[in-house]
């Protein structure tokens, strides 16, 4: 399933300007209308789960940013790992105490795609969003509580095909939200993949 493209006009009452877009564009981070961090994911994609997500969630996101402070307000617990160590330092001084960054080396390819199962805990939500979404995949099954779901940034990247394809056949359904996200100027898709028993609610 494919949901919503966003306003390409631009108007004070526009979805470009409500969302945050023109902000966001403005000063190259991804924020909302007021300044506040939000995912880098579609504005349908936060829109849908802003309402959905509960305050005792447990998330577990690759690669961290303003989606890790966005989490932090709303979950219980958010775990990242960030394999960029100026971003890391950067991003660790602004973290609330429910809120932990795992600074993996980039040439640490196991230790970063595996940090999520190494971490012990299980999660109700996992964001594929940062180096090796493929190779990070299998991972994520394997840490995912039985309601839990996976928000895959950019899946229908031909790069990502690999790592669609091994969800679809661990009988996850998928559900694309497709418009402008932050910063960008062309279309994107954040997806969101479920089983038939979920935590949003699908």
């Amino acid at each position: 399933r494919r949901v919503g493209a966003m306003s390409t006009c631009i108007r004070k009452n526009s979805a470009m300007h409500q969302g945050g877009w023109l902000r966001s564009s403005k000063e190259a981070q991804s924020i909302d209308r007021e300044g506040k961090p939000i995912p880098w994911f579609t504005y349908a994609a936060i829109y849908f789960l802003k309402d959905r997500v509960k305050k005792d969630f447990v998330v577990f996101e690759y690669g961290s940013g303003n989606s890790t402070l966005w989490w932090a307000k709303r979950v219980k617990k958010i775990t990242a790992v960030e394999d960029d160590e100026r971003w890391y330092k950067k991003i660790t001084i602004k973290l609330p105490s429910n809120a932990e960054v795992i600074y993996k080396d980039i040439k640490d390819k196991k230790g970063y795609t595996e940090s999520v199962v190494k971490s012990k805990l299980m999660y109700d939500i996992i964001v594929i969003d940062g180096s090796w979404r493929n190779e990070s995949t299998e991972f994520t099954v394997k840490s995912l509580k039985r309601n839990g779901v996976i928000i895959f940034d950019n899946a229908d990247r031909k790069e990502h095909k690999k790592g669609v394809e091994f969800l679809l056949k661990k009988n996850f359904r998928r559900l694309d939200f497709f418009g402008l996200a932050g910063i960008d100027n062309a279309n994107n898709v954040t997806t969101i993949f479920y089983r038939e028993s979920n935590c949003l609610y699908l």
